[in-house]
């Protein structure tokens, strides 16, 4: 399992940056390397809502369903992956700053035992694991820029 962790200061109110950003609706606007992403239940919104979600990181295109499994409004959003590749357990948390809005992004995630051999999949693990982490930040970066730029 690998483990990201990254925050962000937004220059915008708790309340404007929550609702942006758990809003599934402008997830491919801002999360780096989503291709698309919409729901599969009725449900839009809250614990229970389920979404389908297709990314492109390196030259590998992911597609999982994602169930929100846990909703604190204003405080935390957390998603967690129902199937497909990799699995995946996406927490967000929001806190008031005095200039806005600190938001931290969290993300476990793990690659199925064998991908494509072992040799190889140590080097692409090293790869994807970069990539990762940078599209952690270049989403809270994207993020800042959509709540920040008038």
């Amino acid at each position: 399992m690998t483990d990201i962790s990254e925050s962000i200061e937004i220059k915008a109110p708790l309340e404007t940056v929550f609702k942006y950003a758990v809003s599934f609706r402008n997830a491919p606007k801002f999360i780096a390397s989503v291709v698309s992403y919409h729901p599969t239940t009725e449900a839009l919104w809250g614990v229970g809502a389920r979404f389908a979600m297709e990314v492109s990181v390196m030259d590998f295109r992911f597609t999982q369903e994602l169930e929100v499994v846990d909703l604190q409004l204003g405080r935390s959003l957390q998603v967690r992956s129902l199937s497909g590749q990799p699995f995946q357990d996406a927490k967000w948390f929001f806190e008031h700053t005095a200039n806005g809005t600190r938001v931290t992004y969290e993300l476990s995630y793990q690659l199925p035992e064998v991908f494509l051999g072992r040799k190889i999949d140590e080097k692409i693990q090293t790869q994807l694991d970069e990539q990762i982490r940078s599209d952690a930040r270049t989403t809270l970066t994207n993020l800042k820029q959509y709540l920040e730029t008038p």
